[in-house]
This record gives structure tokens, C-alpha cells and sequence, in this order.
């Protein structure tokens, strides 16, 4: 992939487009944006499946391979058949996107709330990125993300959704490997 071209030339209102390669992030800004912006930016760039941190910094998520997307949508799969049984919430999938309470954006692999905490949301913010963080999520860890500081411990990389989460599991396919977390934490 080629480095990052900007295009300042194509600026409105303090937006420029960045290029890499054949991809554009288009409408990006250079400042923090509110969450209005944020969503808005995100649906300018649909194909792109964008996070969003505590300090605002934007992560494009990179494609995952066929094994990995396969073991996502499994564990996808058994909540849902889980949730289906017992009809206690909703599902989500790994394209719903939750704001934490510190404000950062994020898109866990599998998620599960509560029918009596998703019942609070409003029709509003159930067509948004709602301010609420999920009772369940699963992170499936790919080799793509070999560089990214994963881990289930409370206290170490708390704007992770599986750190948020009331309960969660992180799975390592490729080594077998499977934590859990649970915390005692009230979320809205």
C-alpha cells in the first residue's frame, strides 16, 4: 500500500480527503470531531470500518482473513442461537458500533445486551452509535492484529470494549487460547 497522499487542494470547510492507493477516507478533518461529526464521517466512508479512540484519533480496521471472519461469525452465531433460546437481549455484530463512556467509538466482534437495558435506549439512539457499553463481547484476535495490545485484565488498556464490558472473553484462534473477564462494574 502506498503512503498516505493528502489532497488539500479538494479542502471544504476544513475537510480534505486522504488517499491510499486506490483508497480515499474522504471528508476527514484534522481536529477532534463531536459525535455528530463522527457519525457522519463514518457513513461519507461506509466501506471503511472506522474506530474511533478516547483522544479522537481514527483507526481504519483492516480486513481479516477468511479463517479469521469464519471464527467471528461462529461465535457470532452461538450468541445468537444462545440469546434466541432464552430471549433475554440483543445481538450484535461486528459492525455495531458502541460509545464508550470515556467517549471512544468501537465495534467488538460479537456483543450481547440486556432486553431491560436496550429497552432504555431511545428509537434515536438505537439508530446511532448509542452511549452504552454492551453486558457481553467477544474479540476475536487475528493475526492481523498481532501489533494491537489485546488483553482481558480490567486494568491495562481500559478503552478496550472487552475491558468495558461487563463480562467478555478474548479468543486466540490460532493458539487456542481463550480469556475471560468479569466485572463488577455498573454500565448505563
Amino acid at each position: 500500500m502506498e503512503a498516505a497522499a493528502i489532497k488539500p487542494a479538494q479542502a471544504k470547510n476544513g475537510k480534505i480527503s486522504l488517499r491510499f492507493g486506490d483508497w480515499e477516507v474522504r471528508h476527514f478533518q484534522s481536529q477532534k470531531m463531536t459525535d455528530e461529526e463522527f457519525y457522519a464521517f463514518c457513513r461519507e466512508n461506509a466501506d471503511l470500518k472506522i474506530e474511533q479512540d478516547i483522544f479522537g484519533n481514527i483507526t481504519v480496521m483492516p480486513p481479516v482473513s477468511p479463517e479469521s471472519g469464519n471464527f467471528e461469525s461462529e461465535v457470532g452465531i452461538d450468541v445468537g442461537i444462545w440469546n434466541r433460546q432464552t430471549q433475554l437481549g440483543k445481538t450484535f455484530s461486528s459492525s455495531a458500533m458502541f460509545t464508550l463512556p470515556d467517549g471512544s467509538k468501537r465495534m467488538p466482534d460479537a456483543s450481547w445486551i440486556s432486553l431491560e437495558r436496550y429497552n432504555r435506549l431511545s428509537k434515536k439512539e438505537r439508530q446511532s452509535f448509542a452511549r452504552i457499553v454492551p453486558d457481553f463481547v467477544i474479540e476475536v484476535r487475528s493475526p492481523s492484529d498481532s501489533a494491537l495490545p489485546f488483553t482481558c485484565s480490567p486494568s491495562a488498556h481500559a478503552t478496550m470494549p472487552i475491558t468495558r464490558a461487563m463480562n467478555g472473553a478474548l479468543i486466540m484462534p490460532t493458539s487456542k487460547w481463550v480469556s475471560e473477564t468479569a466485572s463488577r462494574r455498573r454500565a448505563r
